[in-house]
């Protein structure tokens, strides 16, 4: 989700559409692998949009974004786990919500040669049980003789 802080928002305005952010402070995460900073999607229409807005601050650390945007120095895209206390506690708001992307999916790999723990497996099905999509079946490997 994109958000801000309710006074940066009165003092720079609400962006209606992507295209609105070029006017606005962009707090952008950077990619840890890469080093380059992290596009922000949007869906339109069933349309994926990547946007790379001109960012005066930039990051590794998606808390630290949510923070920074609580605190009112710019806009930002975290996921919205990383937002909803900010939200909840009024010094964030969600903009743009008509065009936030889904959400990201989670996979958990383990060795399939293993045993899978209780830990484990209550882990698996904490996850399958919060996601909105479809949970998939482990995948076997063909076996070898």
């Amino acid at each position: 989700m994109v958000c801000g802080a309710p006074g940066y928002l009165a003092a720079r305005g609400v962006p209606k559409r992507p295209a609105d952010l070029d006017v606005h402070a962009c707090l952008v995460f950077r990619n840890p692998s890469t080093g380059r900073p992290r596009a922000w999607q949007f869906a339109e229409g069933g349309r994926a949009l990547d946007y790379s807005p001109a960012a005066p601050f930039v990051m590794n650390d998606g808390e630290a974004l949510a923070a920074a945007a609580a605190e009112g120095m710019g806009l930002t895209q975290v996921p919205d786990y990383m937002a909803t206390d900010g939200i909840r506690r009024g010094c964030l708001v969600e903009v743009l919500a008509r065009y936030r992307a889904p959400p990201l999916p989670v996979s958990v790999v383990y060795p399939s040669t293993r045993r899978v723990t209780p830990r484990l497996r209550v882990l698996i099905e904490a996850l399958a049980a919060a996601s909105p999509l479809r949970p998939v079946s482990p995948r076997r490997p063909p076996r070898t003789p």
